[in-house]
């Protein structure tokens, strides 16, 4: 049985290679959105409550990489640690597991990405050689070999996906493209690949942990990677928006880290003290877009109501709500301006126990659970600011 593991978010990550994204990226740019850095927002300009939800006890360990939302269920991706997927109603119980660790039909040994078919009406689990496929109960449907390995993948049809690739390499789809392309298209029926997003030209790779860098929401796919500023909106004719992320103006310059190791560059502490870099966190409704962005080795957040155009930024929060956590991780969202946060309950447990001269909504909810919880949900409702 594998051990719990804390995953600590920093931008020492390690790369396939480096991304040169600024060139061609701020041409024909459609909308800018501009963050401030190094706020401390108070909670209650942007959420109106807040509550505590206990996942079930199945969950007990590992790392909640990846959550999807459906009409009908969240799912819950583990790739590393439990690699397991947990399928969820929306009252947070639990529906089916999909445990396949092994070699034989339906099986994979390892997991790089998770979709929800919405014409299928299946959850595909992205392995380095497969996609497969299970109904939502749990059960193996089908198997579809890739033709090259793929980073991540949203479906957009029954047979069609975008895909991201760190592995697009020439000769491999057609001789006129090759590791300038960012985004594909790939039809699992018959095996066609097209490019569909080339125009930062060369050194284009990714990061071994984009697993938030693609965002389906309804029939547009929003798509960036790690060091990118630029995230691309792509509506079903294959049409492309530019968003630029802004950065206060302190985004990170490519050729700083061109050629060497990013860790060599961005622990230097005269670089984190004057650049910051976007980490893609992708969630996107019809009220709010949410992104990721670093600072000083540390992960924040924005969040852009739509409405108004107005931004919200930081990682430390001023929680005049309820008293609670006093830091906002946005993990996944809601139709309904719901947005979610995932705590180990040892964490949740550690922050009550030092604050025990107050009693809050959190420490009395945190005091009612059974030692054996694994993870609670946080869930903040969003609204107009």
């Amino acid at each position: 049985m594998k051990l719990f593991s804390i995953k600590i978010f920093t931008i020492s990550i390690t790369l396939l290679s480096i991304v040169s994204c600024n060139e061609g990226n701020n041409k024909n740019i459609n909308q800018i959105i501009s963050v401030k850095l190094e706020q401390t927002p108070l909670l209650s300009s942007f959420v109106d409550r807040v509550e505590y939800i206990k996942l079930p006890n199945e969950i007990r360990y590992g790392f909640i990489d990846r959550v999807l939302v459906t009409k009908d269920y969240f799912i819950l991706a583990d790739y590393e640690i439990a690699m397991k997927v947990y399928v969820l109603n929306k009252d947070f119980e639990m529906v089916s597991i999909i445990d396949r660790y092994g070699e034989g039909p339906g099986e994979y040994l390892w997991l790089e990405g998770v979709n929800y078919n919405e014409q299928r009406e299946t959850i595909e689990v992205l392995t380095n050689k497969d996609l497969i496929r299970y109904s939502t109960d749990g059960e193996f449907v089908a198997s579809i070999r890739l033709p090259l390995i793929f980073g991540n993948l949203v479906s957009i049809s029954e047979n069609e996906y975008l895909v991201y690739s760190r592995d697009v390499r020439k000769g491999m789809v057609n001789s006129d493209f090759s590791n300038s392309v960012f985004i594909l298209k790939w039809n699992s029926e018959n095996g066609q690949i097209k490019p569909v997003i080339s125009d930062h030209k060369k050194n284009v790779i990714g990061s071994t942990k984009d697993r938030h860098n693609m965002f389906r929401y309804k029939t547009d796919v929003y798509a960036t990677h790690v060091y990118m500023d630029t995230v691309f909106k792509i509506d079903e004719h294959e049409g492309i928006h530019k968003i630029y992320v802004d950065l206060e103006g302190q985004n990170l310059p490519m050729e700083l880290i061109y050629g060497v190791q990013p860790s060599s560059v961005l622990n230097r502490e005269e670089i984190q003290e004057k650049y910051a870099v976007h980490y893609p966190g992708l969630m996107v409704n019809d009220n709010f877009f949410i992104d990721m962005f670093a600072k000083y080795n540390r992960i924040n957040f924005f969040i852009q109501d739509k409405r108004t155009s107005n931004i919200i930024s930081g990682r430390k929060i001023l929680n005049d709500l309820d008293n609670g956590l006093n830091y906002l991780n946005p993990w996944f969202l809601d139709q309904e301006d719901n947005l979610y946060t995932i705590h180990q309950y040892e964490h949740l447990k550690e922050f009550v126990e030092d604050r025990m001269e107050s009693e809050t909504e959190l420490s009395n909810f945190v005091k009612k659970l059974d030692p054996q919880t694994g993870f609670v949900v946080g869930k903040y409702h969003l609204k107009q600011f």
